[in-house]
């Protein structure tokens, strides 16, 4: 992953309760949740924690106030997918999709197929980004494909991060093991 043109930001995520944040890189052709050398990405307590990170790999985060991606509502809604899934659904498809390009290991919400096509369609109709002038309409087969993509991401997101302490700030003459991808 080539992240010289990339723009950091600082990701925000709400699961089982505990706001977690991390280190989130967009370049022109992918984005990625930032893993360490171990292939796993850092969860922090706070922001800052984040931007000390971000200092030790010698990156600027954007200014951009994070925004909360709520994993726990996506979680009600899959013990109880026979509603109408939420706009969360497409936000946490796209954070995982951003975690598999992250470390690595495939999100099986990029496997193209028709009716995984459908359904990725139906969460950009629902969210309000396209402009359409109909509701949206769910089938039953919709969605149960999106409900194991979404536990095929949240199997990646419960492999593949894990809580971090604070990093220390880093000091003239101290070895940085901390590499973002590609370097």
């Amino acid at each position: 992953m080539d992240t010289a043109a990339a723009k950091y930001y600082i990701s925000w995520y709400r699961w089982q309760a505990q706001d977690s944040y991390t280190l989130w890189l967009t370049m022109p052709y992918e984005d990625a949740l930032w893993a360490d050398e171990m292939g796993r990405v850092p969860l922090f307590a706070t922001p800052g924690e984040v931007r000390i990170l971000a200092e030790r790999l010698g990156v600027t985060v954007e200014g951009e106030a994070p925004r909360m991606h709520d994993f726990d509502a996506v979680a009600h809604w899959m013990m109880h997918s026979n509603r109408l899934p939420p706009r969360e659904c497409l936000i946490a498809w796209n954070a995982f999709d951003d975690l598999s390009s992250g470390v690595g290991h495939e999100f099986a919400g990029n496997r193209k197929a028709p009716v995984r096509n459908r359904v990725f369609d139906l969460l950009y109709a629902q969210s309000g980004l396209w402009k359409i002038t109909a509701e949206p309409i769910w089938r039953l087969q919709e969605r149960k494909v999106l409900r194991r993509i979404l536990q095929q991401g949240f199997r990646l997101w419960q492999r593949y991060t894990y809580q971090a302490s604070a990093p220390a700030r880093a000091h003239s003459g101290n070895a940085n093991r901390l590499s973002p991808p590609g370097a």
